[in-house]
């Protein structure tokens, strides 16, 4: 029997409205939807995230739908910032520094010369005394931490090997523009330029850049060892990265639902400091498997690092009003804290 063709365009209709409307109901079952974003990918802070996406949803029963954007699908840097502020944005995970231009008191994160490792640099950041403060600073901006964890230590990828102060002189390093990465580099005795990421390796190829100041896990994920094969594991300062959601956002959940994001932002830190520690081995096993070679400074140039580093903290931080109380604290823990020897 033949079915005619207006028969069969009516009940593809039907079809059709009952697909969407299924589809709607699934789309609204969620009361909140949090879009979590991150210039990277496939590193610490993007699996940061999806341990994140994994304990709240559950733990919200759903009534939170968080979605990951990461690898900068939303835009880069500064315009994730500014959605996070205006709430167009709820969450991002990014290094603590960047934000200091929201709330100064973020940049304090960035003093150098305090940790000799990733367990110290966490059980400093994980301390009450210095946690609750450093993450709630920015709640009358618009923002408020979730989580915090060390990402890496610093260090340098350079054309020729560092295994000394002075091989430092006269280079030309890519460093962020901060005070700090400024003045670390001044004082090295090296003269410090500011690249895009997308631009490191053709800088490197072009002479423009002798080395890049920073953290060999995002070094060799930009291939910069193809150029720079020499990585020295300086040190003089972590890198910490900080999970932050707009208030806006925050203050339109119910009361056990912030308790959920905040119990979970505590929660998956923990989880994801060991992987940050992994993700830094394995970048240096492979950064010399794939040719490259790792260089450590002699103990007396590394306290002499160390000391003008703390040095520059203290300049910085120490001696500004708005950051001296928390650099303070931060300071004092680091000493209590202490790896053992």
């Amino acid at each position: 029997m033949l079915v005619k063709s207006s028969t069969v365009r009516g009940a593809a209709a039907t079809l059709g409205a009952m697909l969407l409307a299924a589809a709607g109901s699934v789309a609204s079952a969620a009361d909140f939807t949090l879009k979590f974003a991150v210039a990277t990918q496939n590193e610490p802070m993007h699996e940061y995230m999806k341990l994140f996406e994994a304990c709240v949803e559950p733990a919200s029963r759903n009534r939170i739908d968080v979605q990951l954007f990461p690898g900068g699908q939303l835009g880069g840097i500064p315009r994730m910032i500014e959605g996070l502020q205006l709430g167009t944005l709820e969450g991002m995970f990014i290094a603590g520094q960047h934000m200091r231009g929201v709330e100064k008191r973020y940049g304090v994160v960035d003093a150098p010369g305090l940790f000799t490792s990733f367990d110290h640099a966490n059980r400093v950041y994980w301390d009450p005394r210095f946690r609750d403060a450093y993450l709630n600073a920015g709640r009358e901006r618009g923002v408020v931490g979730i989580g915090i964890f060390a990402y890496g230590p610093s260090s340098y990828a350079t054309k020729r090997p560092v295994t000394k102060l002075e091989d430092f002189k006269g280079m030309k390093l890519r460093i962020l523009a901060t005070p700090v990465e400024q003045r670390i580099v001044d004082s090295l005795g090296a003269a410090g330029l500011q690249v895009d990421p997308g631009d490191w390796v053709p800088a490197l190829q072009r002479g423009q850049l002798d080395g890049i100041r920073g953290n060999v896990v995002v070094n060799r994920s930009l291939k910069v060892h193809t150029v720079a094969k020499h990585a020295t594991m300086t040190q003089e300062a972590m890198i910490p990265v900080v999970g932050y959601l707009s208030m806006r956002f925050v203050n339109r959940l119910p009361q056990d639902l912030q308790q959920v994001i905040f119990d979970c932002g505590r929660k998956v830190e923990r989880e994801a400091a060991p992987i940050a520690v992994k993700f830094d081995r394995d970048a240096q096993a492979a950064w010399k498997a794939e040719g490259g070679e790792i260089h450590n400074l002699g103990p007396q140039d590394q306290a002499e690092l160390q000391r003008r580093a703390a040095k520059i903290g203290e300049d910085l931080f120490g001696n500004d009003p708005d950051l001296k109380s928390l650099y303070s604290t931060m300071v004092s823990l680091a000493r209590e804290h202490a790896d053992k020897k």
